[in-house]
């Protein structure tokens, strides 16, 4: 069985997953809280010579927020994020719901509305809301702060929110007696809004911040600042993203009032924004190595990654700046700012008759490019697997389309590998690849570092099957039975050369002795000797296959698959032919 679909991508704000680039060109979106603005520029264009010219609006959300809204709040644009391949921007409003619209902002759809809820009878006088009917009933759910996509499963993750709002210092809010914001909700949909399902409900206290995936570990992170001594601690949350599981990942008090959050999966690396501490963080998803990143920042809101550039992306909201910087800190750079606009473009006075200044909050990467999501099964059907044993499953590929003359790189990203048996289902990630064909490479050779194998080889003499990824998978004790079914793998193909056509399979093969890549891949991965290429290879220049474990083959011990190992790699499951679709301008 093979099977392929397209996938959606675009990097965004709170989800980190490292998608490599080469050559894409890359497209930076960002919120105008204070304008009601979503806007866009080209991240070559703000490098050049002239980056007055760069920036375009894509959508002037005030004429699009419902007119009913009329609480100042309702036209300010918060969160977003881009699906560039389906052709969409989503973002969030902070008092009328989740929106989207087409990448030109000519159609829009209120996808996810803010629903009323009953004004508490201890609420007395009613909770001050300016602008709203302060003798209704009602009230609306407000402040939806992040919006996540979930691109293999196609689903929209979005909050925290909570339920009610009351400025800094409002008379009509007791914090002895009222628990300000108790009850804020994240929530996941179908990328239209539909099938919404409350994950976390009721259950988050204190301002809530940002929230970003970690869809490797199964996680997801949002922050819980006090907000200016509003009103519990200050937080960095984790849990399932079933929702199971909510828990206190860092106590930030006195340090830090997280915000929004980006994860680079393949580092195992959580990085979040600190408003009002001006600064950005770093810690890794054990908890451990709390790192200060930035500071005496202008109340840094929005975040996101290029991990394969090695920069981070955000957004200053009150210093009016979308700014980047490497991914430890150094080599700030501002790349927006109210200059880099014409004249006349900012002309609001507030009721104080003072300036309204550019104040860019959510942030998003689109990194452009081509790309197919794809998935093969096929079945163990020759004996049993013992415990004990470890399962080295391995795929390789071809590529054809590819220039003579100049490097190209193709990244296979967000595998896994899945299968039940025996009763349990097994769903296993497998590290990320970036395979780049070299003109000036005389021959091919694999290492693995940061969670990623990378394969360099010839782009003239690169011959048949080339090594793609590989993960070990220690069987438990209890062994694995026969005729397993429909073990799947799947994961996106994305290049930055269009017209490219790939070809590639799995196969695993079993060994009695192999290095367990927990809890040090980098050394078990590199200890196996993996060959390139079939042919060409700098070293191990013989006819095994490609994803050969050479340093292991005396300890085969046979291919679930049958084909008695089939050369140290498994039988080949059958061959998915795909070709990486580009986005759309």
């Amino acid at each position: 069985m093979k099977s392929s679909r397209f996938v959606v991508i675009g990097l965004l704000a709170g989800l980190g997953t490292g998608w490599g680039q080469g050559a894409f060109a890359q497209k930076i979106y960002w919120t105008d809280v204070l304008y009601g603005r979503i806007q866009k520029a080209d991240v070559g264009c703000l490098l050049g010579p002239n980056p007055s010219g760069c920036t375009v609006t894509v959508l002037d959300t005030l004429t699009v927020v419902p007119p009913t809204a009329t609480h100042p709040g309702a036209k300010s644009p918060n969160s977003v994020t881009v699906d560039s391949n389906n052709g969409r921007i989503y973002w969030s409003e902070f008092w009328t719901g989740v929106h989207r619209t087409t990448l030109d902002g000519q159609s829009t759809q209120t996808i996810v509305p803010t629903p009323p809820m009953p004004i508490h009878a201890s609420w007395n006088p009613p909770v001050f809301l300016p602008g709203l009917n302060r003798e209704s009933s009602e009230l609306l759910r407000a402040d939806i702060q992040g919006i996540a996509l979930d691109r293999v499963k196609q689903l929209l993750y979005f909050g925290p929110d909570h339920p009610f709002e009351s400025p800094l210092g409002s008379k009509y809010l007791n914090p002895k007696t009222d628990p300000p914001f108790a009850g804020g909700r994240i929530r996941r949909s179908n990328l239209d809004g539909s099938s919404r399902v409350d994950l976390l409900a009721n259950a988050i206290d204190g301002f809530p911040g940002g929230l970003g995936l970690d869809l490797t570990r199964n996680q997801m992170y949002w922050g819980n600042p006090t907000s200016m001594g509003y009103p519990v601690s200050n937080r960095l949350m984790r849990a399932n993203l079933d929702g199971s599981n909510p828990d206190t990942f860092l106590s930030l008090d006195n340090v830090c009032d997280p915000r929004h959050v980006a994860v680079d999966e393949a580092a195992g690396q959580v990085y979040f924004t600190c408003a009002f501490a001006h600064a950005i963080m770093r810690v890794k998803v054990d908890g451990s190595e709390l790192t200060l990143l930035l500071s005496n920042l202008g109340t840094p809101e929005g975040l996101t990654l290029d991990v394969p550039h090695g920069k981070l992306y955000f957004a200053e909201v009150n210093g009016g700046r979308v700014s980047r910087a490497n991914l430890d800190g150094s080599g700030y750079e501002v790349l927006v700012s109210e200059q880099s606009f014409p004249p006349g473009t900012f002309t609001k006075v507030n009721s104080e008759g003072n300036h309204v200044p550019f104040a860019p909050n959510g942030i998003a990467l689109d990194l452009g490019g081509c790309l197919v999501d794809t998935s093969i099964s096929a079945d163990f059907d020759k004996t049993p697997i013992s415990g004990g044993t470890t399962l080295w499953f391995n795929s390789s590929f071809n590529a054809s389309g590819l220039p003579k003359d100049t490097p190209t790189k193709v990244y296979f990203q967000n595998a896994r590998v899945r299968f039940t048996a025996g009763g349990s289902a097994y769903d296993l990630p497998v590290p990320d690849a970036v395979i780049t064909f070299s003109p000036d490479a005389a021959c091919s050779s694999t290492t693995f570092d940061n969670n990623t194998w990378r394969t360099t080889l010839p782009t003239r003499r690169r011959g048949p099957g080339i090594f793609l990824a590989g993960l070990a998978f220690p069987v438990p004790p209890g062994g694995l039975p026969r005729s397993i079914k429909g073990v799947t793998w799947s994961g996106t193909f994305r290049t930055d050369t269009p017209g490219l056509s790939i070809n590639w399979h799995w196969s695993a093969a079993a060994y009695s002795k192999f290095p367990n890549p927990i809890p040090h891949p980098e050394a078990a991965y590199n200890a196996i000797g993996v060959k390139s290429t079939h042919v060409f290879a700098c070293a191990y220049d013989h006819p095994d296959h490609a994803g050969t474990p050479e340093n292991f083959k005396r300890f085969l011990v046979d291919g679930p698959r049958g084909g008695e190992g089939a050369k140290w790699t498994g039988k080949p499951s059958e061959t998915a032919e795909i070709q990486p679709i580009c986005s759309i301008p």
